[in-house]
């Protein structure tokens, strides 16, 4: 296989991810918007720091757009413009 994608658990309450870390050629950080805190993204990529290099982005799930689009102008165009395109 070109790719293969591994699931695994959150990264501070079980050893799991942090195993699986070093075998990996990248990682995608996942975070929950507004659930999760900031300083358990922070952390959590702190125990990743010898896998620095790694880390090729982070996605942020679960966005509710129409209370992005109350943060500013540019998101609330945003969120017109692809509400519809994410599904329910």
């Amino acid at each position: 296989y070109d790719v293969v994608y591994i699931d695994a658990p959150p990264l501070l309450p079980v050893v799991d991810s942090t195993l699986l870390a070093p075998l990996v050629d990248k990682i995608v950080y996942v975070v929950q918007w507004r659930a999760t805190a900031r300083d358990v993204v922070q952390r959590s990529l702190q125990q990743l720091e010898g896998s620095r290099g790694k880390v090729v982005g982070v996605v942020l799930n679960k966005v509710h757009l129409e209370t992005l689009s109350t943060y500013s102008s540019y998101y609330g165009d945003y969120a017109k413009k692809y509400t519809n395109y994410y599904t329910q």
